[in-house]
């Protein structure tokens, strides 16, 4: 049985019951609440330790599976780094064979994922590696027959390789050089829009021309006009293939001459219908002009051919 207070009551002179203060009273009901969260708070704690999701379940026994899975993903990735480094050395095989020359330097093939992030990643991660690993094994075994089957070409098929003007047709050149590329550009003298079939290649007068594939002198022509081509040299390469050089000031080749890629069949000039001394360079495909650059896959690394590539599509003023 509780304790009833009782207090005397000066004004009555009687005791009467204690009654509680609106202070007491606040206290006691905050008092209470923070007593039943506590106990709430604490069930739920005990229920979520000691009761596991269905979706906790999922997730156990996937991590558990991708675990036997990890060592079988090392073993794989380990194959195709073999892989790729296999690539690299037949790669640098096809070049040697094409073109007779050394690789330029590039950086080699960079391993997939690092061992560390494998064995660290969590299951979402884990299922990109999976991801990434099926479609990277895709293009790698795409790319292994691609160079396998280039290293067995034909007689044929090497002579048009060959026949191809690979090369660069000045030496030290850098997208820098490229003045105007191929396609839509300005005309430097009516300002109007216009074709332009080659590429401009800015250069100091006197700077040596070279032959960009092997082939035949089959046009040379010294004009004194102020207009076209000026002295310029047509080379057959054969299989198709036929390279234009213009506006050039000197041409120390013949008709009829035999001419060996990299040969030396001119200089740099300012002849014909031109702004500034540079070499407008030009190749045909069975008689229809096409984009030089595309060509020139000789000499430059992937960087520099890369920034060569992105130059040539600037529509801006020609030289010519």
């Amino acid at each position: 049985m509780s304790k009833i207070t009782y207090v005397y009551n000066q004004k009555t002179c009687q005791y009467e019951r204690a009654r509680l203060s609106v202070r007491e009273v606040i206290t006691y009901l905050i008092g209470l609440v923070s007593v039943s969260f506590i106990f709430f708070v604490g069930l739920i704690f005990l229920y979520n330790y000691l009761v596991e999701s269905d979706t906790e379940k999922a997730l156990r026994a996937e991590n558990a599976a991708i675990e036997q899975y990890k060592p079988v993903l090392e073993e794989k990735l380990a194959a195709i780094q073999g892989t790729l480094s296999k690539l690299d050395e037949q790669d640098q095989a096809l070049y040697t064979q094409l073109f007779n020359a050394e690789q330029p330097a590039r950086e080699k093939h960079e391993a997939l994922f690092p061992k560390d992030k494998v064995l660290l990643a969590s299951a979402s991660e884990f299922k990109v590696f999976l991801e990434q690993l099926e479609n990277k094994s895709k293009d790698i075994n795409a790319e292994s027959a691609a160079i396998q089957h280039d290293l067995h070409i034909s007689d044929a098929g090497m002579a048009l390789l060959l026949a191809a003007p690979s090369r660069s047709p000045i030496d030290g050149l850098t997208a820098d050089h490229l003045a105007s590329g191929f396609g839509d550009r300005v005309n430097p003298f009516h300002k109007g829009t216009y074709h332009h079939e080659g590429i401009d290649l800015a250069m100091p007068r006197g700077t040596a021309v070279l032959a960009t594939g092997n082939g035949t002198v089959v046009s040379i022509k010294r004009s004194e006009l102020q207009a076209g081509y000026g002295n310029y040299i047509e080379i057959n390469n054969g299989n198709g293939f036929v390279t234009r050089f213009t506006h050039l000031e000197e041409i120390v080749v013949r008709i009829g001459q035999k001419i060996e890629k990299g040969a030396i069949i001119g200089t740099v000039g300012n002849s014909g219908g031109s702004v500034a001394p540079h070499l407008h360079y030009e190749i045909l495909v069975k008689g229809k002009q096409v984009n030089p650059v595309l060509y020139m896959i000789e000499g430059f690394d992937p960087d520099q051919y890369s920034s060569m590539l992105q130059k040539s599509k600037q529509q801006n003023q020609s030289l010519d």
